[in-house]
C-alpha cells in the first residue's frame, strides 16, 4: 500500500482476496469513484468487505463489522516513546496520535519544543509574532533626543503627545521609563 496522508489514501491500490469481484465502473471519472463501491481488505481479520469510497476515505482504519472494530479496540501493539525511549502499549487506534509514554514526557516534548523555537524566534512559527527590536529601531517618530526632551518637559503630557504626534499614554510610559528605558536622562 502507498504512504499517503489519512484523506489522501488510494483504495485503489487495496488489493482484495482471491475470488473475490471488483464492481466494474462505467465511467471513471473522479466523481464516480468517490461514489462507487470499492473493496477493501479488513484491517483486524484480513477478510475482503465492499464499501463506498466516500465511507472509507473517512476514517483511518477499516474494519468488516463492528465486531473487529471493537476487537481493534482491544488489540495492543508495542511502541516506543520519542523522549525516553521505554516501551509502552497503545491500542491500534491511539497508535498514530500518542507518541509518549506519560503525561511527564509529554510535558518534556512540549518544553523542549518551545526552548527549541524560542532560540531563533524570528523564524520560529510559534513565536513569530512581530519586531523584537528596540526605541528607535521600531517607532519612526521618536528618537533619543526627542526622549530626553519629553522626560525632561514640565507641560502636560496631553500637550506633549499634541506636540510629538504621540499619544498621552505613551508619554505617560515614557516619563515613568517603562519604555524607552535603554535611554538615559542625560
Amino acid at each position: 500500500m502507498s504512504n499517503h496522508k489519512a484523506f489522501e489514501r488510494s483504495y485503489r491500490d487495496t488489493t482484495p482476496v482471491n475470488g473475490v469481484k471488483t464492481k466494474e465502473m462505467s465511467c471513471p471519472t473522479k466523481i464516480s469513484r468517490i461514489h462507487g463501491d470499492i473493496t477493501l481488505n479488513c484491517d483486524l481479520c484480513g477478510i475482503s468487505y465492499e464499501t463506498y469510497a466516500c465511507w472509507a476515505k473517512r476514517t483511518n482504519n477499516h474494519y468488516c463489522s463492528r465486531a473487529c472494530a471493537s476487537a481493534a479496540k482491544e488489540f495492543k501493539i508495542k511502541k516506543s516513546c520519542i523522549v525516553c525511549g521505554t516501551e509502552f502499549d497503545v491500542t491500534l487506534t491511539q497508535a498514530k496520535r500518542i507518541c509518549t509514554c506519560s503525561r511527564k514526557c509529554l510535558k518534556k516534548r512540549r518544553s523542549d519544543l518551545l526552548l527549541e523555537q524560542s532560540k531563533n524566534m524570528e523564524e520560529s512559527p510559534i513565536f513569530n509574532y512581530g519586531d523584537h527590536e528596540k526605541g528607535e529601531q521600531i517607532g519612526k517618530k521618536l528618537d533619543a533626543d526627542k526622549i530626553r526632551l519629553i522626560r525632561s518637559d514640565n507641560r502636560s503630557q496631553r500637550l506633549i503627545a499634541e506636540y510629538f504626534g504621540i499619544s498621552q499614554s505613551m508619554v505617560s510610559s515614557i516619563k515613568a521609563k517603562r519604555s524607552w528605558a535603554h535611554i538615559d536622562d542625560a
